[in-house]
């Protein structure tokens, strides 16, 4: 689906001390992409055979009420449009990890306890084996309709002054990044291995509670996803990657990848406005 909407272009100079790679449309988007991007997120946040035996109980009606009540975030309140965004955006960022890179992405978004809050932590984890990973790779996904806004960090008081310090969403996702790596709580990994304890398979669950333990080492790596409108394919958007160059790093390897879409809030209304119907028939139909 990815290479047949987007192409991808890798920054071939030295210009950043992280590899640069931006993804820009190629064709314009149709009923297909609305359909299997709708596909991809009733996936991440449910089994395909777990909404099989759904249809034990529940008719065509029933299904719609299960994905509206139980599934997808609402549109409520503003922090349910921003779920909304942020799932949206770490999970077209797996669909580039798994095309691009070849790597098998870890789900966490059907685990949630709360479907209309984000899940904290680590946005998404790869490997590029299961089995024996030589590489992890840790992501921070920042979706953003216009992200050449910098964004409030820090409020505080001095005397009678009030001072708001502001950041470019770059550095701001490169320090949450940071700040989760930096941690040795490796949460991440901890909980991976709890879940396949949880399902059976245990010499998974024993590798990761190796590398939790220090027992097992990998190489690991890094990369920060900014999924925006396209208006921002400009020079201007260049500001963001200037900023984060400028901030020093305390992990590496990192990579940043821009993703322009046209009309990202448009793409995503029409996803969401129609996914619960779509999700029953894509039930029923088992082409999930």
């Amino acid at each position: 689906m990815i290479e047949r909407y987007f192409s991808i272009k890798e920054n071939d100079s030295q210009t950043y001390d992280f590899q640069f790679i931006r993804i820009t449309e190629d064709c314009d988007k149709d009923d297909t992409l609305i359909n299997e991007l709708q596909k991809s997120i009733i996936r991440e946040y449910r089994e395909p055979s777990y909404l099989q035996r759904k249809r034990r109980n529940l008719d065509r009606a029933g299904l719609e009420d299960y994905i509206r009540k139980k599934v997808i975030p609402d549109e409520i309140t503003n922090f349910d449009l921003a779920t909304r965004y942020g799932d949206f955006g770490e999970i077209f960022a797996s669909l580039v990890i798994q095309f691009v890179d070849n790597k098998k992405t870890f789900n966490k978004l059907q685990w949630k306890f709360n479907k209309d809050k984000s899940v904290f932590g680590t946005d998404i984890v790869s490997f590029d084996s299961l089995e024996e990973p030589s590489e992890i790779c840790y992501y921070e996904v920042k979706t953003r309709e216009n992200c050449l806004n910098k964004e409030e960090v820090s409020r505080k008081k001095i005397g009678d002054d009030e001072i708001i310090e502001k950041e470019y969403i770059s550095v701001i996702a490169y320090k949450s990044l940071e700040k989760d790596m930096l941690s040795d709580k490796e949460s991440i990994l901890d909980y991976m291995s709890r879940f396949y304890h949880a399902t059976g398979d245990e010499d998974i669950s024993d590798l990761f509670s190796d590398l939790v333990d220090g027992v097992k080492s990998v190489n690991k790596s890094y990369e920060v996803f900014i999924i925006t409108d396209s208006k921002n394919l400009s020079k201007d958007y260049k500001s963001l990657l200037t900023a984060l160059n400028s901030y020093p790093k305390t992990i590496n390897p990192l990579k940043v990848t821009f993703i322009f879409i046209d009309s990202i809030k448009q793409l995503m209304t029409e996803t969401w406005n129609t996914i619960v119907e779509h999700g029953a028939v894509f039930i029923e139909e088992n082409s999930l």
